[in-house]
């Protein structure tokens, strides 16, 4: 995911999955094999967004060149693969379904049970990320740069232009909310032993943020949102990455990349960052002040006037070329 490459099941052959009805029905507890199933379905909705709206292996593009994507049918695509994760949510075992609780006859198995739909809960929101994040992309694009006048006036109609702004803002706002829902689960569940691996933690945190800080640079976006909450989501999203750069050199180095990054979008759009920056900073002692020294911000570093360094060149923790280069290509042109 981090790199847009085919997940390890995208080569196997369109074939009916084992069922577990049977199974269920004669032993009378859930299926080991249900959690097995639910996460090849999962994987296949990921390849389908990765390749129909990412064309992320149809060849390399340069930043910035997806930023109208969802042109020409392409909200068609989307709008069919959001079907598939609703029917996916709707079709989950009730022990896998986050949205329903767990049975009673199923306690002895209840922590793995508690871990799987975990598991499959937080893939979901991030799928759910994904989906739409060419939307919120292309919508951030737009607001670093107007359209001319003349633009405006090619193409189609005003109404179906304002008609489809109007979509286009909803599924961008989608895209923050699944950010929002995703950072707050992950705070829920970090700290459990019915989580994923930390690093699948540290990897959606850090992809939220990036949509969090993206949104703040759009109005017509942050119209859609409820703006504390997208404040509260980021501050959530620094408490999780600070937590685990004690122990991560990536949380650490993602953390550092996100904070400069939001500093600028903030200062670009005459906003003002957290005024309760330095009481954190107090409050997280020797701890924080590892964080102080920020190679992002150095005066003679490839990142502090141009956002155009490649991902290899720099150290993004969490975030790889697949994701930065979201970010990248409205944010440098930005500069």
């Amino acid at each position: 995911m981090t790199y847009g490459r085919p997940s390890m099941t995208s080569h196997l052959p369109s074939v009916p999955l084992p069922g577990t009805e049977e199974e269920e029905h004669s032993s009378g507890t859930p299926s080991p094999m249900a959690f097995y199933i639910a996460t090849i379905e999962l994987y296949r909705i990921l390849d389908s967004i990765l390749s129909d709206i990412y064309r992320a292996w149809h060849g390399r593009s340069s930043p910035g060149s997806r930023r109208h994507t969802t042109k020409h049918g392409g909200l068609d695509v989307i709008m069919e693969l959001e079907e598939k994760l609703f029917e996916y949510e709707n079709r989950l075992p009730p022990f896998l379904n986050w949205n329903r609780p767990l049975d009673q006859a199923t306690n002895p198995e209840q922590t793995t049970l508690h871990r799987q739909r975990n598991v499959l809960h937080a893939r979901y929101l991030y799928l759910r990320l994904l989906l739409y994040r060419p939307i919120l992309t292309q919508l951030c694009a737009e607001c670093t740069h107007p359209r001319t006048q003349a633009d405006n006036h090619s193409g189609s109609s005003s109404n179906s232009s304002t008609l489809y702004t109007s979509i286009l803002s909803k599924c961008a706002a989608a895209c923050v909310r699944a950010a929002i829902d995703l950072v707050s689960f992950v705070h829920e569940t970090y700290h459990t032993s019915a989580t994923d691996p930390w690093w699948y933690n540290g990897f959606y945190t850090s992809t939220a943020g990036m949509v969090l800080i993206m949104s703040s640079s759009c109005r017509t976006i942050l119209a859609e949102l409820d703006a504390s909450l997208v404040h509260e989501a980021w501050s959530t999203c620094e408490q999780i990455l600070m937590s685990m750069s004690s122990f991560s050199v990536s949380a650490r180095n993602t953390l550092l990349f996100l904070r400069t990054a939001r500093t600028q979008v903030m200062a670009e759009n005459g906003s003002h960052v957290d005024s309760d920056r330095n009481q954190a900073r107090q409050e997280q002692g020797q701890e924080q002040g590892q964080l102080q020294e920020n190679p992002f911000v150095d005066p003679n570093g490839p990142f502090s006037s141009h956002w155009d360094a490649s991902a290899d060149e720099l150290e993004l923790g969490f975030l790889g070329p697949f994701d930065y280069g979201e970010m990248q290509g409205w944010l440098g042109d930005g500069s």
